[in-house]
């Protein structure tokens, strides 16, 4: 398993030592777009193994990448997973409340990272609310008229954050 934009260090393994000229093992990925590899590396005369880097691309969600080794007719397979990145900053909702009357749903939150993008949802059934106004200096809100209680809402930052709360009615 990798984080998606670094590299991850892989070694091909003969069962007995490469021969004379040594072995050029060819290799490939099943999805270039997240995971790439050289064309080939070449096992020295004598040697039973080399190591070559796979490099990755920076992901917003698991994904699973098959990397492929052939020599003498022969391949072999292993899977890498390329995650995306820890949450890099914090989100806090101080205000979910509720009007019946005019079926309007307040927000306000706050994210530790303030040029993020926060997005509401309904949490039990990750349906998208609206996005929430940046309001400067890590504050956002957001006013989403003609809804039904959501009885709980989840903010997601697009940094990685989240933070859910259950919906106070007014």
């Amino acid at each position: 398993s990798v984080v998606g934009g670094n590299a991850s260090n892989v070694t091909v393994m003969l069962s007995s030592a490469a021969p004379g000229g040594g072995a050029l093992v060819s290799l490939s990925s099943s999805n270039t777009a997240v995971a790439s590899v050289p064309v080939s590396v070449t096992i020295p005369a004598g040697a039973t193994s080399a190591t070559f880097n796979v490099m990755t691309n920076p992901v917003t969600a698991s994904s699973t990448v098959t990397i492929s080794a052939s020599f003498g007719g022969i391949t072999r397979t292993a899977t890498l997973t390329v995650t995306p990145p820890v949450a890099v900053d914090t989100v806090a909702i101080q205000v979910a409340e509720y009007a019946s009357g005019n079926r309007e749903l307040r927000v306000q939150a706050t994210s530790s990272n303030s040029s993020a993008t926060l997005k509401c949802y309904v949490t039990s059934t990750n349906v998208l609310i609206g996005t929430l106004q940046n309001d400067g200096g890590g504050r956002y809100s957001g006013k989403f008229a003609g809804q039904t209680n959501p009885q709980n809402i989840t903010v997601r930052s697009s940094a990685g954050g989240a933070a859910s709360r259950a919906v106070t009615l007014k």
